[in-house]
């Protein structure tokens, strides 16, 4: 089977070094209220050690002579230094830039030297930890917004509102920050673990989902399993609904979003059916095995692939006639 031809335009290049050669690792980050930054930077170094079964001792300090002792130093010590593992951005001349021109911040370069050695040399895998995790980590700590907040004061929940209820309290007791701090990195070992074997397989659905959608016919494509698809769209203009075949054995007919990263599908399904189910619905669609259009009219689900198919004709057969629903307001997810 073919590669992927897809890109992670957000994400940077690796550049691997090795870990330094001792057994027995001295980590150094600093000390005080800690961030999204250092705290994955910790995680990266911890799990690359282990997978060469080392161990890491990792200490918060702003100490000069501190710094000098250890095997490694990320976010703190003024200095970007690959081969001497010196890992900081705060420096006056930063650490760079990636191509789309956000800054490196400790993560970010932690993971460029690091990063490889936890993806078994997949660089896709890499380019899309980096772009999906790392980047918008790195993005955060140097003061660079992603978005735009259409409701404030309102903000997106994130990796930073967990870190916040970590740190301690201004009347915590004394001390209390080292072991929030470890407490953080176990927690982010184990979702830069989680994240790593769901990208693995979120890659391999999507090399399947590349091969299945070529065979789209009439903007209709057909998957044969729940396969990972919207980051396809633009290969695919073309493709206007898939239909897949879902984890309990049912069909769903979902709309092919316009933009990947967008937060809200633009609604495919006519009016009179948003939110109908069973009965109702399979009576106003004319399917018998209908069993579901989400309120927003951007999915639909049958009990067969054909019900699932007939469903996504009708949809497109009344948008091809003058029933445009992709014309009336979009719906969140």
């Amino acid at each position: 089977m073919r590669s992927l031809p897809l890109t992670f335009s957000g994400a940077g290049e690796p550049h691997p070094v090795a870990l330094p050669r001792a057994e027995e690792l001295t980590l150094v980050v600093h000390s005080g209220r800690m961030h999204a930054d250092d705290v994955f930077a910790a995680a990266i170094v911890r799990l690359a050690a282990r997978g060469e079964g080392k161990t890491v001792r990792v200490d918060r300090s702003r100490n000069p002579s501190v710094w000098e002792a250890a095997d490694i130093v990320a976010d703190v010590g003024g200095a970007y230094d690959p081969m001497r593992h010196r890992f900081d951005h705060h420096q006056p001349e930063g650490a760079g830039n990636r191509p789309n021109g956000v800054p490196y911040a400790a993560v970010g370069l932690v993971w460029k030297h690091y990063g490889m050695h936890l993806c078994d040399g997949n660089t896709t895998l890499w380019a899309f930890i980096d772009e999906r995790i790392v980047a918008p980590i790195d993005a955060a700590d140097n003061g660079v917004e992603l978005c735009e907040p259409l409701h404030p004061p309102l903000r997106p929940l994130s990796v930073h509102t967990y870190l916040w209820s970590l740190n301690p309290s201004w009347n915590a007791e004394e001390g209390r920050e080292d072991e929030a701090f470890l407490e953080a990195v176990v927690w982010a070992e184990d979702f830069l673990r989680h994240s790593l074997q769901k990208g693995a397989a979120y890659l391999e659905g999507l090399t399947f989902a590349y091969h299945e959608l070529q065979h789209a016919r009439e903007g209709i494509a057909v998957l044969q399993q729940p396969y990972p698809f919207e980051d396809l769209t633009p290969l695919f203009p073309e493709v206007k609904v898939v239909v897949h075949k879902r984890r309990d054995g049912m069909w769903q007919v979902v709309t092919m979003p316009e933009d990947p990263t967008a937060s809200v599908t633009p609604p495919i399904f006519p009016a009179a059916w948003g939110g109908l189910t069973g009965e109702e619905l399979a009576a106003v669609s004319g399917v018998a095995d209908a069993v579901f259009c989400h309120r927003g009219r951007w999915m639909c689900v049958a009990r067969s692939q054909e019900g699932a198919l007939t469903l996504a004709r009708k949809a497109l057969a009344a948008k091809a006639g003058g029933g445009d629903p992709s014309q009336e307001e979009t719906q969140d997810r």
